[in-house]
């Protein structure tokens, strides 16, 4: 998709030191051991973009979208290194990479930077900014990203003439998305999607209208005439419904360069966990949707990704899979590439292979005559 996030790179970020690239496929999928810094990588998008803007008067927001990076840039760089970080992001042609510091007063300080073809030693960032907001592609970015975080739930909102630009990483908006959506062609169409979807694979009926002048949603399940308040169904449906939001009903005129989401299945029974990753792929796979940037869990939400590639419903080069490893010396980034089987050509030692190793140790305990009555 033209004004698509194709590459985003780090160096000196968060939990990783050395440099680490990662290229972006319809559907990417960020796997890693807990503390390996994944949610800091696949929020890094974010971060890096957060001063390509003609507002922004520093090259880094500390608090994009309200959420706490770091109290200063120096928390955002590795080990708190005083010599700071470097971050880049490629749309298409264009390209940007910025190396940062924190002085002693607590500014920010470019280093050096190129933008496209120029590149600056030292400079004012003012400098940098306007470089950055010449190029259509690049200015703004970090606003039209598309980020659900691992903490979403359900808002009521207000029925306001137009539908917020985005979702908030809480998911905060997804109401008003859906309420308008039922105003346009494409809106109806893209909810018609998402209810046959909630219906086929929850049990679901949804509905959105007014109650006491705010946006509500309530949902019946299937066969009976109950209507539930989202507080009266489980957590994983209300994490669930701001993806489905997302993936379904974006009432923008032009996607995002990016959709991030933490977590999609998230609360949610593993049974489920495959049947997201076929919505995430399929919905990445569509022409007019940004590329998906997905951190996760679930061995189901990939191996379902894996086979719709063995079965030729996806290309290899549809799926990108990434591992973070945590070391002594900060993390490290791999790809796992996938054949046209769906297989990959490495994989980390022990990840999903508990419940293996869980029907061993039942079997051994059993030879040995244990746990029976």
């Amino acid at each position: 998709m033209p004004g698509s996030i194709t590459q985003f790179s780090l160096e000196s970020y968060k939990a990783f030191d050395a440099p680490v690239e990662l290229d972006l496929a319809p559907l990417t999928i960020v796997l890693g051991r807990n503390n390996a810094g994944k949610s800091a990588l696949v929020r890094a998008p974010v971060f890096a973009t957060s001063g390509f803007s003609t507002r922004a008067r520093r090259p880094f927001d500390l608090s994009p979208r309200g959420r706490p990076f770091g109290r200063s840039l120096r928390d955002c760089a590795f080990d708190q290194r005083l010599t700071g970080l470097v971050v880049g992001v490629r749309v298409g042609e264009c390209s940007v990479r910025l190396a940062a510091f924190e002085a002693e007063d607590g500014a920010q300080q470019i280093v050096e930077a190129s933008v496209g073809d120029e590149a600056f030693d030292g400079p004012a960032w003012a400098e940098v900014r306007d470089a950055i907001c010449r190029h259509e592609a690049l200015c703004e970015l970090g606003e039209r990203i598309a980020w659900l975080s691992d903490e979403r739930t359900i808002h009521a909102g207000q029925a306001d003439d137009a539908p917020p630009d985005r979702l908030e990483p809480e998911g905060s908006g997804s109401l008003a998305w859906l309420h308008h959506a039922q105003r346009t062609p494409r809106g109806r169409e893209g909810l018609d999607a998402l209810t046959t979807w909630l219906g086929r694979h929850m049990g679901l009926d949804l509905e959105v209208r007014l109650a006491n002048g705010q946006l509500e949603c309530f949902v019946r399940p299937r066969n009976t005439t109950a209507e539930l308040h989202p507080s009266q169904v489980g957590s994983g449906f209300r994490q669930l419904l701001p993806v489905l939001a997302a993936l379904f009903v974006d009432p923008g005129e032009q996607p995002a360069p990016l959709l991030i989401i933490e977590h999609p299945e998230l609360h949610l029974h593993p049974g489920l966990h495959g049947d997201i990753g076929e919505l995430l792929l399929s919905r990445a796979l569509l022409a007019e949707s940004p590329p998906l940037l997905v951190e996760s869990h679930s061995d189901a939400l990939l191996l379902r990704a894996r086979a719709l590639v063995a079965e030729g419903q996806a290309s290899k080069d549809d799926v990108a899979v990434y591992f973070v490893e945590p070391g002594q010396r900060g993390s490290t980034l791999r790809r796992i590439w996938l054949d046209e089987a769906g297989t990959p050509d490495w994989w980390p030692r022990g990840v999903f292979a508990e419940p293996t190793a869980e029907f061993r140790r039942i079997r051994r305990a059993l030879n040995k005559g244990e746990g029976v009555a």
